[in-house]
């Protein structure tokens, strides 16, 4: 049996999800483009721990890799602006140059995140980054302990839609002249002769 070497110790009570808040921001200042990255930062490891427990005969790698696809399900769960931000600012799609993947700088991926809001990199570095890791936060929160996989997935999302509304098709202008009572008809303008 091995050693985890990802959680020393078990932690004595569940995280809330301002605290996986926290966690979460800790994992902007280098990404995670990879399952591995979450391991090379105190942040990541503790992420890792609270998605994919320790468990005897797993290798921490395979947690990470289960951890990362559970925060790249969430992040895509989210939708709209909210997960292009979270793509760019946690680099979960590592920009292609030539034939390998580089790793954006932080202002870069702020930038790229920014665009998904219509503002600048400051602002998303004071006014969007907290709020964005708040959601991942509850996201997550709610595909770990409370066991529902996205907080979107409301009883009205679990049903299935309504028929569409009978449409009555309007009646074309043709169709309109045609069903018209008789009118005297016009004739066009004579032209000017030259």
């Amino acid at each position: 049996m091995t050693t985890d070497p990802v959680s020393p110790a078990p932690e004595p009570e569940d995280p809330t999800p301002r605290l996986v808040g926290h966690i979460v921001k800790g994992l902007y200042p280098l990404g995670i483009p990879y399952a591995t990255d979450l391991l090379a930062t105190p942040d990541g490891c503790a992420l890792v721990d609270y998605l994919s427990p320790p468990r005897p005969g797993v290798h921490p790698t395979d947690r990470a890799t289960q951890a990362h696809r559970t925060i790249v399900a969430a992040v895509t769960a989210l939708g709209g602006p909210t997960a292009h931000a979270l793509e760019a600012l946690l680099d979960l799609h590592p920009a292609i140059r030539g034939r390998r993947a580089v790793a954006l700088t932080r202002a870069e991926r702020r930038e790229k995140a920014g665009i998904a809001f219509g503002v600048g990199a400051s602002t998303v570095q004071r006014h969007t980054e907290d709020r964005l890791a708040k959601r991942l936060a509850v996201e997550l929160y709610q595909r770990v302990r409370v066991g529902i996989d996205t907080t979107h997935a409301t009883e009205q999302h679990r049903q299935p839609p309504a028929p569409p509304p009978t449409i009555t098709p309007r009646p074309t202008s043709a169709e309109h002249r045609r069903a018209a009572p008789d009118r005297p008809r016009r004739d066009p303008p004579p032209r000017p002769t030259r």
